[in-house]
């Protein structure tokens, strides 16, 4: 299903040879070794698996066999040669115990044989490659092959309701969407792991409400059920979404959200004989953002324009503090706010601190008055528990340095053309951590004071204050939820 999406991405532009197991069988080390070194790619796309998550619980030995010892096959062969390696694997080398998103940098834990079977596979190809990548998608559907959509498709053809598991939460991925980005893998060389999934999330009841909806069949009822009411003989995680950190930092951008690929199949599966829609189906409707009863990302809400630069809140449905930044270099980062260690000597007089540099490599590196910046120094002091208020500036750029107190720092994407539009990020920083911070016009921020100290913060602007390019949001505002009681960690 996903090779006969990206093929057809590749083939305008290079020298592609798709095969398949009737060429070979990757379980076989000497028929991969051969074929490499007949053909002598420069680039491997490894898309096979056995990926029937219930029959790899009931044959491990097979599972094994082709995810792990295959991948093993096939990475070998690519060192042999010197090929680059990109290995599709899965959401299901996570546990689904975590409340949040999983990043590239989350410790695998599965669950599942297909799961266990994946991550040897990836373990493989990074114990016998230095240049390889490993994407992990979820929830595959697309034209040509067996999928979710399809199955609940025909499925409500002859019946009048469907249990679906409401209890699993993952990110629908449409398979042409997944092929494009693929294919631009060949143009980066930053090699490692990287989540790619369709943007937001949903249950698999959500989902099947929404395929029926968009297809025209929302007389058929859907039932609400447990995973261990399905009766599947492979366990699944609970919480299988992935965060998408390194394909945004890699600029090559996020997946459209996952109702957009939703859209799309169901005009293209008709074509493909996938399914056969009613004439009440999707059509040519424009993709509504919000599935009644489906729980999607809700539209953004505009806080204020000015000469083409909108800035907008993505409402988050859960509180919460977003990423919570362990890491200078963390890809969680939002979009231009930047980290780094405060500069400090001990000597006998105490302790002597380095604030910025400005003009300087560094977060300081373009406030320089030659440039034309006028560039303003201050501080403040806060006492225990204050919540500085949160606001934002279309022009200023702020440079923060806490010497004294511990602040709890709330940061929010609002720049709407920005690739982490909507992202909180939340920094623990002061005497028990001496970072300084870099927040981009677009950025909201504030802070609160957590422990029994007073906080003293030191900042610089790139301009003199005008208020007139400064906006601010209640720091209890419904739509970004934010959660000011958490604990610095």
């Amino acid at each position: 299903m996903l090779g006969t999406a990206l093929l057809p991405c590749l083939k305008s532009e290079l020298e592609v040879v798709g095969v398949d197991l009737k060429d070979f069988d990757i379980s076989q080390e000497a028929a991969v070794q051969k074929a490499f070194r007949d053909l002598r790619p420069d680039f491997v796309f490894h898309l096979a698996a056995y990926t029937d998550v219930d029959g790899c619980e009931a044959k491990p030995e097979m599972a094994m066999q082709v995810n792990a010892q295959g991948t093993r096959n096939v990475a070998k062969s690519c060192a042999e040669i010197g090929a680059v390696l990109l290995y599709v694997s899965t959401d299901y080398v996570f546990d689904g115990s975590l409340e949040r998103p999983y990043r590239e940098d989350d410790r695998p834990n599965p669950i599942s044989i297909y799961g266990k079977s994946k991550l040897g596979g990836e373990q493989h190809v990074r114990s016998l490659l230095a240049r390889h990548f490993i994407v992990r998608s979820s929830w595959l559907y697309g034209p040509r092959g067996k999928n979710f959509v399809a199955t609940i498709l025909k499925l409500a053809q002859d019946r009048d309701e469907l249990r679906v598991v409401s209890d699993q939460r993952g990110s629908p991925t449409y398979t042409q969407h997944l092929a494009l980005k693929l294919a631009k893998m060949l143009r980066i060389h930053a090699y490692g792991i990287y989540h790619m999934t369709g943007a937001g999330s949903c249950s698999w009841f959500e989902f099947a409400q929404a395929v029926l909806k968009l297809g025209g069949l929302d007389r058929v009822r859907v039932v609400p059920i447990s995973t261990q009411e399905s009766g599947r003989r492979a366990p699944r995680p609970a919480n299988s979404v992935l965060e998408n950190c390194r394909l945004i930092k890699s600029h090559l951008g996020a997946l459209p959200h996952w109702t957009e690929g939703l859209a799309q199949y169901l005009k293209e599966g008709q074509h493909v004989g996938d399914f056969v829609l009613p004439s009440s189906g999707l059509g040519e409707k424009p993709l509504p953002r919000e599935v009644t009863g489906v729980t999607t990302v809700p539209p953004p809400q505009l806080v204020e324009e000015r000469r083409g630069v909108r800035l907008v809140i993505v409402p988050h449905a859960q509180p919460g503090c977003g990423d919570i930044i362990s890491d200078p270099r963390a890809p969680q980062l939002i979009q231009g706010v930047e980290v780094e260690p405060l500069t400090q000597f001990p000597d006998d007089r105490g302790l002597f601190a380095e604030l910025f540099r400005f003009g300087e490599p560094g977060i300081g590196r373009d406030f320089d008055s030659a440039n034309g910046s006028r560039i303003q120094v201050s501080f403040t002091i806060s006492y225990p528990g204050v919540i500085k208020a949160i606001h934002y500036h279309f022009e200023q750029t702020d440079l923060w340095a806490p010497l004294s107190g511990m602040f709890q720092v709330f940061l929010c994407d609002l720049r709407e053309s920005s690739p982490t539009c909507g992202r909180l990020n939340t920094i623990f920083v002061g005497a028990q951590r001496p970072w300084k911070l870099r927040i981009p016009p677009g950025v909201a921020h504030g802070y609160k004071i957590v422990g029994t100290n007073s906080g003293m913060l030191v900042y610089a602007t790139n301009r003199t204050y005008n208020p007139k390019d400064e906006g601010r949001i209640p720091f209890d505002d419904p739509g970004i939820n934010y959660d000011w009681v958490t604990r610095p960690k």
